[in-house]
């Protein structure tokens, strides 16, 4: 039975963080249902797991998963206000990032199957900016469409560690965080490679955006 509930408590977690919400919503009444049953086959879930479940539970409860991120639909939906614009608004950015995928990918040194799989993702410390993973790391993206100071690396920080409590589940391998911004401060530069995440600086060029990784 605890290989069951461990089970069910892995494929809940595995859709939270994908944005599947109907799929989420069954195993998470599946869990209740064993719970009613059996509540001692959920010790197996005491060494830590126990409460993150329980925090997956008010995420699912209260609606606050978000929706699958379809990259197609998301420069169909932006394209109308971010062509031909400048760079001023987070969407325009978030709409060149799809755009560029390949690029993004290449600078990450990603593997081939990268790609972004959801937009203002919900963690335990508020919406990270863009969600992207491949098939052995998931990666943060918290987006500055100024200068990256020193509140983005303790945001950056702290959406590492809610996907790293995650690692315990096997679902993927790493945690790359990523700081996208048009400049940086020398403590953002210094700091953000200690919390385990890159640095990726866009650079206006006439109607487009240039990444490039510092």
């Amino acid at each position: 039975m605890s290989t069951l509930v461990e089970s069910l408590y892995y494929q809940t977690y595995n859709n939270v963080l994908l944005g599947k919400n109907e799929n989420a919503k069954m195993y998470l009444h599946f869990l209740r249902d064993e719970y009613e049953q059996d509540s001692s086959s959920f010790d197996v879930l005491k060494d830590g797991r126990w409460d993150h479940l329980r925090e997956l539970g008010n995420i699912i409860d209260n609606n606050l998963l978000v929706k699958s991120f379809n990259v197609e639909k998301q420069i169909e939906a932006l394209s109308i206000t971010a062509e031909g614009e400048q760079t001023r608004t987070q969407n325009d950015l978030v709409f060149e990032l799809c755009r560029q995928q390949e690029r993004l990918r290449v600078l990450l040194k990603a593997e081939e199957d990268f790609c972004l799989i959801s937009k203002e993702h919900q963690t335990l410390f508020g919406r990270v900016d863009l969600l992207a993973q491949d098939k052995k790391t998931f990666y943060p993206i918290e987006l500055k469409k100024g200068i990256a100071d020193h509140g983005i690396v303790g945001q950056i920080e702290k959406y590492i560690l809610h996907f790293k409590l995650g690692l315990i589940n096997k679902i993927y391998e790493r945690v790359v965080g990523v700081v996208i911004a048009n400049s940086f401060t020398d403590y953002a530069l210094r700091e953000i490679p200690r919390t385990g995440a890159i640095a990726i600086q866009y650079v206006k060029n006439n109607d487009k955006i240039e990444l490039r990784r510092l």
